[in-house]
């Protein structure tokens, strides 16, 4: 089979869904790769790399298109969609689909009758966890997302000792304690900031507090929007990561807590592409209240480290090639496998899935 590997055109993405290291492994399962021209170039991969380490050829999207039978991506439908007449039956699309948000250009790829893996949807299994793109990107956005903060910041992030004076650490507060948010709370910890971690999951705070942060979770005695509240009003930097696959983020930092917030802090909401968790949040902008809070809403920040995002990117989409070459007979995919049945949202010009 042969796989095409297209150049991203989501917004700002830097990153590609296929190193040259995968290749040769790749070569080896029987796949012969074609790369769109410059699809790596943006996270530091030439075209001469690829060329190296066994890819077949460097074409036009549309070229390459009317060669393979995958087309892997990381947006993937984005990817397709300028060229979804040259889409047919032979296809197999595979990538972040965005099958809940992007409907319409999701149902013109099921038109074409090509089949559509979505690996948004990939279940969380121990035998998939090294297919998961989410939880690899979700670590590199968490990082990321410390280190600009860091960088914004008008204050230190630990506390410094000098001769006559003594600086306090930083006080941030991560909500939501899924993988970005894990990521956040160490890094900003090893940066040596107070960190708090607030979530609804009572063994989500026991990997907050293991981590060396404290953890926040509403009671009986104390409902969420109190126990915010006291926290929100000294924070230095808020991360917002609460996010639900499928749904709309629920909002979890109000106006009254962004107004109570301390002039020059700073709140990050990671998850503006579903709606954020802060009620003031806008997608891809940045917002200065009255007083003075400024508030960042980035759609798709684990796009600026491409090197290592499209990394773990493509070794956990190499070894779902793998798996899918495993579980497939007779041009025929095993519906009765969990990875597959979860991840195939579409086949033949029908849906598999109930939101679609």
């Amino acid at each position: 089979m042969i796989v095409g590997v297209l150049k991203e055109n989501h917004l700002n993405e830097k990153r590609v869904s296929l190193t040259p290291y995968m290749i040769t492994s790749l070569n080896k399962l029987g796949y012969e790769v074609l790369i769109e021209k410059d699809a790596g170039l943006s996270a530091g991969f030439a075209n001469d790399e690829y060329l190296e380490k066994g890819a077949k050829a460097m074409l036009s999207a549309k070229e390459l298109i009317a060669k393979a039978d995958i087309i892997v991506g990381i947006h993937t439908t984005l990817n397709c969609i300028d060229h979804s007449n040259e889409i047919k039956a032979k296809h197999i699309i595979i990538g972040l689909l965005n099958p809940f948000f992007d409907k319409a250009n999701v149902e013109k790829l099921i038109q074409a009758k090509a089949t559509l893996f979505s690996l948004e949807l990939m279940p969380r299994i121990s035998r998939a966890q090294s297919m998961d793109v989410l939880s690899s990107g979700s670590t590199v956005l968490g990082y990321k997302a410390v280190l600009l903060a860091a960088n914004l910041i008008s204050k230190f992030f630990p506390m410094i000792m000098m001769s006559g004076t003594t600086i306090k650490p930083a006080k941030i507060l991560v909500v939501g304690a899924g993988v970005t948010g894990l990521q956040a709370i160490a890094t900003a910890r090893r940066l040596g900031a107070d960190v708090y971690g607030y979530d609804i999951r009572e063994e989500a705070i026991e990997q907050i507090k293991s981590l060396g942060a404290a953890g926040l979770m509403p009671m009986p005695e104390k409902d969420a929007d109190t126990l915010l509240l006291e926290h929100t009003k000294d924070a230095d930097i808020i991360f917002c990561t609460a996010n639900i696959i499928g749904k709309k983020s629920p909002i979890i930092i109000s106006k009254e807590m962004v107004d109570g917030m301390m002039p020059g802090s700073l709140i990050l909401d990671l998850v503006s592409e579903y709606g954020g968790n802060c009620e003031l949040c806008k997608k891809d902008e940045t917002i200065i209240t009255d007083n003075k809070v400024t508030i960042m809403s980035p759609s798709n920040l684990a796009s600026d480290f491409p090197y290592h995002g499209s990394a773990v990117y493509s070794k956990n989409m190499s070894t779902y090639l793998q798996y899918l070459l495993e579980h497939y007979k007779e041009r025929k995919f095993d519906l009765e496998d969990d990875v597959i049945k979860s991840t195939m949202i579409a086949a033949n010009g029908e849906s598999l899935k109930d939101f679609l």
